[in-house]
């Protein structure tokens, strides 16, 4: 009888040991199965984004020294459109400023960067025009610096040059920069007279009113026998003359300033005042 109860004991211990095990493995099961089974974390809006852009660098003919190709400034105003560039508080920003979001190379980001720093640096300083002066020599004059003279470069003019050297039609800045200081006395073109000096030039047949502001956004003025002129607002008593590139996706244009170094920056379309179209 004590050996039967001993041997009734063991039965018991063992089944006892078993179900624990059994409770461990079947508990270990069960929280491998939870992870196995665990959802990916699902992917931000950004990032899926990026992914589904495609990916953005300049041509290989590209140099942070010379002017932008029509190829890269395509590929540039693509970029800008993904960052959707508007003003806040008063100055310009990015909306979207990471590489990865925009999916871009870091020079493409660089290039935005900077046509930021130039719009806003425009804002604070209200200094937009910067007046270039440069020494030309007096004709047969000598190597003294007293056979220097001052000649004012006008915006207008430049931009004529930008015209030339970029579609090949048109005045040089040379001709048309001498021909607008002995008319206007070298103060610049008046607003007024800017349809009469671009008829000069150009032809009146091949000067025409370009509504800008009408433009939808995402515009890109890539017409190869034809630029735009644009007129905008630096102060109560002074306009600049600059080359209409394209309309932002927030109604803004994009120009590149011919008298400043061919920079890229925005115009508002509150400031603007005029704009021609000239045709080769």
């Amino acid at each position: 009888m004590k050996r039967e109860t001993l041997r009734n004991g063991l039965i018991l211990s063992v089944l006892g040991m078993t179900f624990c095990l059994s409770t461990a493995i079947m508990v270990t099961s069960c929280q491998k199965q939870s992870f196995d089974d665990a959802p990916i974390a699902p992917q931000s809006a950004q990032s899926r984004a990026a992914e589904e852009l495609p990916y953005l660098d300049f041509s290989d003919n590209y140099s942070e020294k010379s002017d932008l190709s029509n190829e890269d400034l395509e590929i540039l105003i693509t970029a800008l459109n993904r960052a959707h560039i508007k003003k806040v508080d008063g100055l310009w920003q990015m909306t979207v400023s990471e590489e990865t979001e925009l999916n871009i190379s870091p020079r493409i980001m660089t290039c935005l960067k900077q046509i930021i720093e130039n719009s806003n640096a425009k804002i604070v300083s209200r200094l937009s025009v910067m007046r270039v002066t440069p020494r030309v020599r007096k004709p047969g004059g000598g190597e003294g610096a007293d056979d220097l003279e001052q000649e004012s470069s006008d915006c207008v003019a430049k931009c004529f040059g930008w015209i030339r050297e970029k579609l090949g039609f048109g005045p040089s800045y040379g001709t048309a920069n001498s021909w607008i200081n002995d008319r206007f006395g070298g103060v610049g073109v008046p607003v007024d007279s800017m349809e009469f000096t671009l008829q000069h030039f150009y032809g009146p047949d091949h000067v025409s009113s370009f509504p800008v502001n009408s433009q939808p956004n995402g515009y890109v003025h890539k017409d190869s026998s034809s630029a735009v002129i644009l007129n905008y607002t630096v102060n109560d008593s002074t306009a600049h003359a600059v080359i209409y590139i394209s309309t932002s996706n927030d109604a803004s244009h994009l120009v590149q300033d011919p008298q400043n170094g061919n920079d890229l920056y925005f115009v508002g379309p509150n400031k603007v005042q005029s704009a021609y179209k000239v045709t080769k």
